[in-house]
């Protein structure tokens, strides 16, 4: 329980810091971004597998918008936003 509590502030706090910096369109905000999004998809993978009383459906439910925030970020489109 102790573990989530940590887990749950320390990814408030990165995506406050994060978000405070993104007026700057900087690479390392985006790419910042990616990292962030993909060690949240961990963090979920891991609840999944330390928690059995978290279905794989709701686990699956969970991961998917983070799976969305970096397919969208990764994008041409993104990279080029990034890059002004």
């Amino acid at each position: 329980m102790l573990l989530l509590l940590v887990l749950s502030a320390t990814s408030t706090a990165l995506t406050g810091w994060l978000l405070s910096r993104w007026p700057s369109r900087k690479k390392s905000v985006r790419w910042g971004s990616v990292a962030l999004a993909a060690a949240m998809c961990g963090a979920r993978a891991a609840m999944g597998v330390l928690d059995d009383g978290i279905g794989w459906l709701a686990l699956l439910g969970s991961i998917v918008p983070y799976l969305a925030i970096i397919a969208l970020l990764v994008m041409p489109g993104a990279g080029r936003w990034f890059d002004r």
